[in-house]
């Protein structure tokens, strides 16, 4: 079986405060996309990883690897698997390409074992693994709370056009939320958001696009802040940056503009990538 594993964009992120243990309590809109990995999934006499990215055939902390093992001990399947990894997801970026891949093989076993599990019980699994999961399970666009285990999907009519802007450096997602109470919150409008996304023509919502994690991202990766200038100098405004970074992002209109934005743009930066938010229901198996 091949199955996609999209990528998402937080088109904002509010940090509501912390538990004892220190794990922040977030609002947040999240966006599927189109540009996603692409997995290779199927029964073999022995257990095997392979990804086009060596290093990450040689973890064990691999989150395909954490999905395929706590699904079999959910359900006590003895099953071997052979999972081929394609990454096409940029890592360390906010995007989410890791919780996603371990959400497409948790959806692919349950279809391969041929077992009745809901997409509810489904995410709470997944939750145990990583608290992005839960959001890719469902693969709609939504309004996500708490952790990442309350997902609250949303309809919206049409695709979005979606520019990605990644630099060379990446960043990690602890240390970044780990100084992110040293700096001011943005009071993100979550609801307000989503109801503009659910029917968007084109209108500005700038100041609906925010992230309490953009100042601490910057303060260790200064080079966010000029992505996210060069967005806006090439009149790209509805522009933010993705979950704790590094890649920045700004929803498109279609205009003859914007091919003449990418050319520059990747004479600068690592990762330069047009691409689509999905609606739901797109298939994700072969």
């Amino acid at each position: 079986m091949k199955i996609k594993a999209p990528a998402k964009i937080n088109a904002s992120l509010s940090i509501k405060g912390e538990d004892e243990r220190g794990y922040h309590y977030l609002e947040m809109v999240n966006l599927p996309l189109d540009l996603a990995d692409e997995i290779e999934i199927e029964k073999s006499e022995s257990d095997q990883f392979i990804c086009n990215i060596p290093s990450l055939s040689n973890s064990n902390d691999n989150l395909c690897i954490k999905a395929l093992n706590a699904f079999r001990d959910a359900y006590g399947i003895n099953t071997k698997y052979k999972i081929i990894l394609n990454k096409n997801i940029p890592s360390r970026a906010g995007l989410g390409g890791g919780s996603s891949d371990a959400a497409s093989v948790l959806k692919a076993l349950r279809k391969l074992e041929g077992l009745s599990i809901s997409d509810d019980e489904l995410a709470g699994l997944g939750f145990a693994i990583g608290a992005d999961i839960p959001f890719f399970i469902y693969g709609k666009p939504a309004i996500v709370r708490g952790f990442g285990e309350i997902v609250e999907p949303f309809e919206m009519k049409k695709p979005l056009k979606i520019l990605l802007v990644k630099p060379e450096e990446g960043l990690d997602t602890k240390q970044v939320f780990s100084i992110s109470d040293l700096f001011p919150k943005a009071e993100a409008d979550v609801s307000s958001l989503a109801s503009e996304l659910k029917t968007y023509k084109g209108q500005n919502i700038e100041s609906l696009l925010k992230n309490d994690l953009v100042f601490p991202a910057v303060s260790i990766c200064k080079c966010i802040d000029r992505v996210l200038i060069d967005l806006h100098i090439s009149n790209l405004k509805n522009s933010s940056m993705s979950g704790s970074g590094s890649c920045c992002f700004a929803i498109c209109n279609d205009d003859g503009s914007l091919e003449k934005t990418v050319s520059e743009l990747e004479k600068k930066y690592e990762f330069v990538k047009i691409t689509y938010s999905l609606i739901g229901g797109e298939e994700d198996y072969e």
